[in-house]
């Protein structure tokens, strides 16, 4: 009987009595008996396993020190799980990973490598510590990392190195500890680039048995993915990736793309909080109120579809205040179907998509934390991942997905910041512009359509309340400006005003105010005003206006003021005759002394005695709201004492502003009837009944604050001013208005 008909024989005999057989190199067949009589499991054997020159070594050893460098223990647990693991996985791994069999029959690893192997494996079952993960935590702890990390890197190597080489040849053996949660994200995010570091090495290594290592880490990169739960792993029969771009049809393709999109997450790390930023930004434009940002939140996703950012930012400010002030709505880049939408939601009806809606989702990051983030998924992600179509498939959507949270994983973000971070990379690659310019979102967005409503409060001259401030000491009069600020604040810091009125106001800031010939402390308080739909920013959406005056008239009545002003500035006018005014940018606010000198050399050259500078946080901005006064004119006047002031290195900048201005004379209507027509609306001459309510609690408020300072410093008080509004309760209904008896609008 000749050698293959001994094999023969031997294989039925094998088959019948279920005994097991092992095809060595040398194409001899090997019972279990025969390797547990030649080899030991000694330490000798483990070592010399461990010592095999790999072609990898260099980059794990690499990459494991630069870990160490910047001290990150999650990356500790990653290379611990790929440093000694997958090298010998390597060496020792195939295209199925079933068994070692196998793995002899290909030729892969030697008979004797094989039995090496195995004892290594059932040295691994009864030891789960294992020799050298044991050294290694050794060499970690001595570095000084703490007990925890030492614990979470030797867990993050078992079960690197035993899933990779055991998974399917030990299929009931259990890891300890945490080590097999450590799988998907140690052992799948050291194999990614694994195919790509043995590519860059070129095709002549090989390892000790002889053979090109290439092929055996491509699939056995493949194996593991599917063993660890990867994120990617589905082939086709053609080799295609299921949901991939087509042509990535092989794991150096894979790995190509992985490299392109860890790249463009390293470049687009200046947007990383894209999500974030936006969410807090809308949670405070709507004074911490979370059902509004809810709502307002939902109209952004309904009404992005195919609209840039901006666009998108200006149609949900636009539906929000058509909705705030109880009109139509009307917007959207498809206004028929968007609007019955937004209906539906502003009538307190969730829009379904707020469910399955990612871009909604992330957008709620910030407000309410405990919603799973996905990823968005839209056309920049789609070309950034190599797709040349614009709505994803399903396959397609979960590919991006879950090779988005791969990254996530291996870098330590959330999925969604991952997801910004590529978004504007993408962007700034298509438009050729730096990613600092393409990250732009929604906070940029609410800046990008701010207004102020300008506020003092020392009680106006025709009041005759308290006149004594006029002349108090500035310290004086700041502390009674901070004291009666509080009484519109509720009891979390947010504007009770702003609340009940229902605009957008996202923060306001502190600057020195001027009116009729003197400086006072003052306030500017933020209001997003969007442009009207379809006007091509020519004006301001109408409920906006009637929102922002009923504000501004509503503080202008509790604070006694002679006037009231508020403005937006737009920085490109379609005519050159429509600039009204000019932003004067020193970098920072303008002081006391400086404010008062620049106003009155402007009353001097206007001959105009309202006419004053407006605070901004970098300067001031000069305004003609005179209808009557030519607007070319003006702008002279104005550069001139501008020219004339001492201000340093001024940046003057033409705007085209919109606002109102108005007055009330307290003398002729105590109790601030002109303002009522601002408030009401609609030219009405009366109050509803819950903005009388609300303006009585917050006046009692100003009355206790009142009698405190005519107290302490002797200043008289007019207690026939806003007597109508005069109430014994001091507590302020901070409520939305429909809460308050009578509504609000």
């Amino acid at each position: 009987m000749d050698v293959l008909e001994q094999q023969i024989a031997d294989g039925l005999e094998a088959r019948r009595t279920g005994l097991k057989l092992y095809i060595g190199g040398d194409n001899n067949l090997y019972t279990q008996d025969d390797i547990d009589q030649e080899t030991a499991m000694t330490e000798t054997m483990i070592q010399s396993i461990i010592d095999v020159e790999d072609p990898m070594k260099q980059q794990a050893e690499a990459a494991f020190a630069e870990g160490i460098e910047e001290q990150k223990e999650l990356e500790l647990v990653r290379l611990g799980s790929g440093l000694v693991g997958f090298p010998i996985s390597a060496a020792l791994a195939g295209a199925d990973l079933v068994s070692l069999p196998i793995l002899l029959a290909r030729g892969a690893i030697t008979a004797e490598e094989g039995k090496v192997a195995e004892t290594i494996l059932k040295q691994f079952e009864n030891m789960p510590s294992a020799y050298v993960g044991a050294q290694l935590k050794d060499v970690v702890k001595g570095m000084g990392y703490s007990q925890e990390t030492v614990d979470a890197f030797g867990e993050g190597y078992l079960a690197g190195e035993l899933l990779a080489i055991t998974s399917s040849a030990l299929p009931g053996l259990k890891l300890a500890g945490q080590g097999i949660k450590k799988v998907a994200e140690g052992v799948s995010n050291y194999a990614a680039g694994a195919p790509a570091r043995v590519a860059e090495r070129g095709t002549g290594m090989t390892l000790r048995s002889g053979i090109d290592p290439t092929e055996l880490v491509d699939d056995t990169i493949v194996a593991i993915q599917k063993l660890s739960g990867g994120a990617t792993g589905k082939r086709t029969k053609t080799g295609q990736y299921i949901g991939a771009p087509t042509g990535l049809d092989s794991p150096q393709k894979l790995a190509a793309l992985r490299r392109k999109m860890e790249q463009f997450t390293v470049e687009g790390e200046p947007g990383r909080f894209w999500y974030e930023r936006s969410s807090k930004a809308i949670l405070d434009s709507v004074g911490g109120d979370v059902e509004d940002a809810d709502k307002l939140i939902q109209a952004i996703a309904i009404l992005s579809p195919s609209t840039p950012v901006k666009n998108n930012m200006d149609f949900a400010l636009q539906a929000f205040s058509q909705w705030k002030a109880g009109e139509p709505i009307r917007t959207g880049m498809y206004p028929t179907a968007m609007t019955k939408k937004l209906e539906q939601v502003f009538a307190g009806q969730p829009w379904e998509g707020r469910k399955t809606n990612n871009f909604y989702v992330n957008l709620m990051r910030e407000i309410d934390p405990s919603r799973v983030q996905g990823v968005t998924t839209d056309i920049h992600m789609m070309r950034a991942f190599g797709f040349d179509t614009d709505s994803p498939t399903t396959a397609q959507y979960d590919f991006v997905e879950k090779e988005v949270k791969r990254i996530a994983d291996k870098f330590g973000w959330e999925p969604q910041q991952v997801q910004a971070a590529i978004w504007v990379t993408q962007k700034a690659k298509k438009e050729n512009r730096p990613v600092e310019l393409t990250k732009y979102d929604f906070a940029d967005a609410i800046g990008d359509n701010l207004g102020q409503v300008s506020w003092e409060s020392i009680p106006g001259s025709t009041s005759s309340h308290m006149p004594e401030m006029f002349s108090a000491p500035m310290e004086q009069q700041a502390e009674y400006h901070v004291a009666v600020s509080k009484a519109f604040i509720d009891d979390s810091g947010n504007d009770i005003l702003a609340k009940h009125v229902g605009v957008v106001s996202p923060r306001d800031f502190e600057a020195p105010g001027f009116f009729e010939g003197k400086v006072s402390p003052g306030t500017q308080t933020q209001i997003a005003i969007p442009r009207q739909y379809k006007s091509e920013g020519r004006f301001l959406e109408p409920g906006a206006i009637n929102l922002v005056n009923k504000y501004n008239a509503m503080r202008a009545l509790l604070l006694k003021q002679d006037a009231a002003a508020w403005h937006l500035p737009k920085y490109k006018a379609k005519y050159v005759k429509n600039y009204n005014g000019y932003d004067v940018d020193i970098g920072r606010t303008l002081t006391e002394d400086e404010i008062e000198a620049l106003g009155k050399a402007l009353i001097e050259k206007s001959g105009n005695p309202y006419l004053a500078p407006i605070s901004t946080d970098k300067g001031v901005r000069i305004v003609n709201f005179d209808k009557d006064v030519d607007n070319k004119e003006f702008l002279q006047m104005a550069k001139q004492v501008i020219a004339e002031s001492d201000l340093g290195d001024v940046k003057l900048v033409r705007v085209q502003s919109e606002g109102d201005f108005y007055t009330n004379d307290w003398s002729k209507s105590p109790n601030g009837e002109d303002y009522f027509r601002y408030i009401s609306g609609e030219g009405s001459s009366d109050l509803s009944a819950g903005d009388r309510v609300l303006i009585e609690e917050i006046q009692s408020r100003i009355d206790d604050i009142d009698a405190d300072f005519s107290a302490k410093y002797g200043w008289s008080l007019n207690e026939g001013i806003n007597a109508n509004f005069r109430r014994q309760s001091t507590e302020v209904n901070t409520g939305s208005p429909d809460s308050v008896p009578g509504g609000g609008q």
